[in-house]
């Protein structure tokens, strides 16, 4: 009888004992969204309210008006995250919240328009019986990634500049960016400015690099832009991550959201799909790279 009451006492501390690890093991890390206000401003002296929200490994994103974080963490009760690491698999989080209380102002990097009032288009999609919304992505919410993103790496509106000048600005991934500008006179260039964005401090640029234009691509470009004379500024980025291309020549401006997979096989997008490309293969290319090795710490010809 003896023995049976130990052995039941051992089972129960034994019993004890793993549920202490268990529950140690299931601490989860804090993980932090840091939300922000924004005012955005725009060429017709417009403001619009924005939040911003970046997590402590640097990804963003936008809303449209002042999002207010207590009603979040109410929506979000759990506020449980699973989170891919480095090593390929995941890991939970416990997601907590950190809002900065001096609003920031961001001005808009492109002319006027009225893409705040239009509101993204929806796809309905049935499929075993359940329907699911899709959304397009929001064209003014572009405007603002694109214009803080241009920002963060010290660049201007082009759209009013007295130079004839081409701007792309490729995302590479969710915390890396790659932004070329073409700048066309009588020493073209093409200047390239590498960021990176890896906590909460957002975007930082790592790398700037010029390189001489040789005169046979000049008139390649010139050629190229001379046969998209005909489109205006066009938007189409779905499907597909999204990529801008900018330019100013002839004291005309033209902007376009675009991804390769909405452009691509469409007739009527056929030229500013080569243009696009064409523009591409110099700021993601290694043709100059491999030619010329002429760096600068700063970027003249702004």
């Amino acid at each position: 009888m003896y023995k049976f009451k130990l052995t039941i006492l051992f089972l129960f501390v034994l019993l004890l004992f793993q549920n202490k690890v268990i529950s140690q093991n299931y601490i989860l890390d804090d993980f932090f969204l840091n939300i922000q206000w924004i005012i955005f401003k725009v060429p017709n002296d417009s403001i619009y309210k924005i939040t911003k929200n970046i997590n402590q490994e640097g990804y963003f994103y936008f809303n449209r008006g002042f999002v207010d974080t207590s009603l979040i963490a109410k929506k979000n009760k759990s506020n449980i995250v699973r989170l891919e690491s480095k090593k390929n698999n995941y890991k939970k989080y416990k997601l907590r919240y950190r809002f900065i209380e001096n609003i920031d102002t961001l001005q808009s990097i492109f002319p006027t328009n009225n893409s705040f009032n239009v509101l993204p288009k929806e796809i309905v999609i049935k499929r075993n019986k359940r329907t699911k919304v899709y959304y397009y992505e929001d064209i003014f919410l572009d405007e603002v990634r694109f214009s803080y993103i241009l920002r963060q790496l010290g660049e201007e509106p082009i759209y009013n500049s007295d130079k004839d000048e081409i701007r792309v600005l490729f995302p590479v991934n969710k915390n890396d960016y790659q932004m070329g500008r073409i700048v066309l006179n009588d020493t073209s260039k093409l200047y390239l400015v590498f960021g990176k964005s890896e906590d909460s401090l957002g975007i930082r640029d790592n790398e700037r690099v010029s390189y001489l234009l040789e005169e046979s691509d000049v008139e390649r470009i010139k050629k190229r832009l001379s046969k998209i004379n005909s489109f205006s500024s066009l938007n189409c980025t779905r499907p597909g991550d999204r990529y801008l291309v900018e330019y100013n020549y002839n004291s005309e401006y033209k902007r376009f959201f675009v991804s390769f997979d909405c452009l691509s096989g469409k007739k009527e997008f056929r030229e500013v799909d080569s243009f696009c490309n064409y523009i591409l293969s110099f700021v993601l290319g290694i043709k100059y790279k491999r030619r010329y090795k002429s760096k600068s710490s700063t970027i003249p010809d702004k």
